[in-house]
C-alpha cells in the first residue's frame, strides 16, 4: 500500500515538473533579450555587493551627504529641495539649486521607503548602470531591428572602462547618469533623421534627464547635440524634421524647468563661487595623455589607494580598439549601408572628443571651455560613439551567422578587459560602512578639515555665495544678531535651516540670521495683535539673510526656505509638463485608447 503511494506521489511530481518545463519553455524569452543587461550589470557591480561596506570613492561620501541633505530638506517640509540642512551647522547649502536632483532623488527615495543609506546608494548605481545598457539597446533595436547587434553594443556600453571608474574609482553619479540618458537623446535624433519621426519624444526626454542629472554634461550634450545635427543638415533641413525639434526641444526646456530656472536665476541675479573658478592651466593638467587613451595603463595601478588621479583608466578599452580597427576588413560593406553616413558622422565625433579630452587640444587657450573641469570628460561622447560604431562592426563582421556563442565570447573578453577595476576587494582600505547620522550634521564650525568639510560642501565651496568668510562664520556662531537698530531676540529655535523665535523693543531694526542667503528665504512675524506679515529677505554684508523689521516692535518670527517665485512656476509647469509626457506615453502605446474604449463597453 505505501509503495503504491509512494509511486503516485512520484508520478506527480514527474508530471509537475513536465507541466513546470512546459510552461517555463513557452515563456517568450526572445521578446525579452534586454533583461541580460541587468543581469550582466550585476555583475560588474561586484566590488559593492559586501552587504555592510561601501567603496569609499573620490566623491562618493559628497554625494552620501546630499542624499541625507535631500532627506532632510523634503522632511522639513522643503518641497522641492533646493537648500540642504544638514550643512554648514544648519546655515544651509545650496546644493539643490546648483547641482541637478536626479543623483539624489532616487536613492532618497529608497532611504525614506526604509532602506539603509549604503543599500539605496548602491541599488541607485545597479539601476544606473543596468539603464544605461537597456536603453543603448533600444536606440540600436530602432536603428538595425537586429536584437544581437543590439545586445553587443549596450555590452560594449557598460563594459567600458571609463563608465566602470565613474561608477567604483570616481563615485561621479552625475556622470553616470549621462550615460543612461544619452542613448535616449540619440534614439530622438535618429527618429528624426531617419526613422519614425512619432518617437522624436525622446530628444525631450533625453535633454531634460541630462538636465536633471549633471549641468556640465548637459552642456557638453548640447555642443555635441549641434556638431552631429550640422552634419545633417541636408535632412534636418526639413519643415517635417524641424517642426517636430524645435517642439520637442521647447518641450525639454519645460520639462526641465524646474531645475533650470531657479540655477538660471541665481547664476545670473547672484554672484557665486563658481563663477571665479575657471582655471585654463588647471583645465590643461587636467587632460589625458594620448597613451592612456589607447592602453590599459590602469593595470599597473591596480594596487593603488584610490583617491589619486593616476589610477583613473582613461582607456577606451582593447575590444573597442581592437574592433574598430576590424572594420577595415568590411569596409566595403559599411560604406554601403543605409546608415553609413550616420556611422560616418559618429567616427568623425568619436575622433574629435578623443582629441580634446587629451593634452594636443589647446586648453591653455581654450577661454571659457575650461569650465567643464576635466577635459577626459569629453570620453563621456567617444564612449557612446565607439560602442555605436562597434556593435554595428561586429553585426556587419558576422552578417547572418551572430552565434550566441560569439555574444558570449565578447562577454567574457570585455569582463576580462575590466577585470582590474572589478578586483579591488584585496584593498580594504578602500571600504567603509556610511551611516546616515554621518551625514546628518555638519559641525562646520568646530572643525576646518579640508576632507571633512568637502563632504558636505565640495572641495572649492562652489555653491557659497562669492566672498563668505569662512572663518568669520566660524567666530560669529549661531544666534541672531543685530546689524542696525535696536532689538531683543529671545527663544531661539532651529530645525535645520528653519528658525524661529521672539522678537521685542525692536527700534528700526535689522537683523541677521544664522543662514548662509539664498534668494528664497521667507521670514514670516505674527505681530502683537495677530496679524501675520511676511518680510523680505535679503543678503547681508557678510552673505547671510538679513531682514529688515522697518516699524515693527515685536512678534514670533518664522524662518523657512521657499524658493522664489520664477523657481516655483518652473517647478509647477516641469511638473505639469512630466504629467503630460506620461499621459502622452500612454497614449502612444494606445494605452488610453484601449482603457476608453473598454469603459464605454
Amino acid at each position: 500500500m505505501q509503495f503504491c503511494v509512494k509511486i503516485r506521489m512520484l508520478s506527480s511530481i514527474r508530471k509537475g515538473q513536465i507541466a513546470f518545463m512546459k510552461k517555463f519553455q513557452s515563456i517568450p524569452f526572445e521578446k525579452f533579450t534586454w533583461l541580460v543587461l541587468p543581469v550582466f550589470a550585476l555583475i560588474l557591480m561586484l566590488p559593492f555587493l559586501n552587504p555592510e561596506l561601501l567603496i569609499r570613492g573620490h566623491d562618493t561620501e559628497l554625494h552620501l551627504n546630499r542624499v541625507v541633505g535631500f532627506v532632510e530638506a523634503i522632511n522639513s517640509g522643503q518641497i522641492p529641495a533646493k537648500v540642504y540642512p544638514n550643512a554648514v551647522n544648519g546655515f544651509g547649502y545650496g546644493w539643490g539649486i546648483f547641482y541637478p536632483p536626479l543623483s539624489v532623488m532616487v536613492p532618497g527615495a529608497f532611504v525614506m521607503l526604509g532602506l539603509d543609506l549604503d543599500i539605496a546608494f548602491k541599488l541607485f548605481l545597479w539601476i544606473t548602470l543596468s539603464l544605461s545598457g537597456v536603453f543603448m539597446y533600444q536606440l540600436v533595436m530602432d536603428m538595425s531591428a537586429s536584437k544581437e547587434q543590439s545586445l553587443v553594443t549596450a555590452l560594449l556600453y557598460i563594459t567600458c572602462p571609463y563608465l566602470l571608474s565613474d561608477i567604483i574609482i570616481r563615485s561621479a553619479v552625475g556622470e553616470c547618469l549621462v550615460f543612461v540618458f544619452l542613448p535616449l537623446l540619440f534614439r530622438g535624433f535618429y527618429s528624426l533623421l531617419y526613422g519614425d519621426r512619432s518617437k522624436a519624444y525622446w530628444v525631450a526626454v533625453g535633454f531634460a534627464g541630462l538636465a536633471y542629472s549633471h549641468v556640465i554634461g548637459l552642456v557638453l550634450s548640447v555642443m555635441v547635440s549641434a556638431v552631429f545635427l550640422l552634419f545633417h543638415l541636408r535632412r534636418l533641413w526639413n519643415w517635417n524634421v524641424i517642426k517636430p525639434l524645435v517642439a520637442w526641444s521647447l518641450a525639454a526646456v519645460v520639462l526641465s524647468a524646474g531645475f533650470l530656472v531657479p540655477l538660471v536665476e541665481h547664476m545670473f541675479f547672484h554672484d557665486y563661487t563658481i563663477e571665479h573658478l575657471t582655471d585654463n592651466e588647471l583645465t590643461y593638467q587636467m587632460a589625458a595623455y594620448p597613451s592612456q587613451i589607447f592602453s590599459s595603463e590602469f593595470v599597473f595601478h591596480m594596487s593603488n589607494y584610490l583617491g589619486d588621479f593616476e589610477e583613473m583608466p582613461f582607456t577606451l578599452g582593447i575590444i573597442s580598439l581592437g574592433l574598430l580597427v576590424s572594420g577595415m576588413l568590411v569596409f566595403r560593406s559599411l560604406i554601403s549601408h543605409r546608415l553609413a553616413w550616420f556611422y560616418l558622422v559618429a567616427l568623425l565625433i568619436l575622433g574629435a572628443t578623443i582629441f580634446m579630452s587629451t593634452v594636443l587640444f589647446p586648453w591653455r587657450q581654450a577661454g571659457a571651455l575650461a569650465f567643464i573641469q576635466f577635459p577626459w570628460r569629453f570620453l563621456i561622447f567617444s564612449v557612446f560613439f565607439i560602442c555605436l560604431l562597434n556593435g554595428w562592426i561586429f553585426a556587419e563582421l558576422n552578417r547572418g551567422s551572430i552565434q550566441p556563442v560569439a555574444i558570449a565570447f565578447l562577454a567574457l573578453v570585455s569582463l576580462v578587459s575590466v577585470s582590474p577595476l572589478l578586483d579591488i576587494y584585496v584593498h580594504e582600505e578602500i571600504y567603509f560602512e556610511p551611516r546616515y547620522g554621518d551625514y546628518r550634521y555638519h559641525n562646520f564650525m568646530a572643525d576646518e578639515g579640508v576632507i571633512y568639510n568637502g563632504t558636505f560642501m565640495g572641495g572649492a565651496r562652489e555653491y557659497f555665495p562669492a566672498g563668505v568668510d569662512e572663518v568669520f562664520l566660524r567666530q560669529r556662531g549661531d544666534g541672531v544678531t543685530v546689524l542696525r537698530g535696536s532689538a531683543v531676540v529671545k527663544d531661539f529655535e532651529r530645525a535645520g535651516n528653519q528658525l524661529s523665535f521672539s522678537i521685542s523693543g525692536a527700534d528700526a531694526a535689522v537683523l541677521e540670521l544664522p543662514l548662509i542667503y539664498y534668494a528664497g528665504y521667507q521670514v514670516r512675524i505674527t505681530d502683537g495683535s495677530g496679524a501675520r506679515l511676511t518680510l523680505p529677505a535679503y543678503e547681508s554684508p557678510n552673505h547671510l539673510v538679513a531682514v529688515d523689521l522697518g516699524a515693527l516692535s515685536a512678534g514670533e518670527a518664522r524662518v523657512a526656505y521657499r524658493g522664489t517665485l520664477p523657481g516655483k512656476i518652473g517647478f509647477y509647469a516641469s511638473l505639469v509638463g512630466w504629467l503630460g509626457m506620461i499621459f502622452f506615453g500612454l497614449y502612444q502605446k494606445g494605452i488610453i485608447q484601449k482603457r476608453l474604449s473598454f469603459a464605454r463597453a
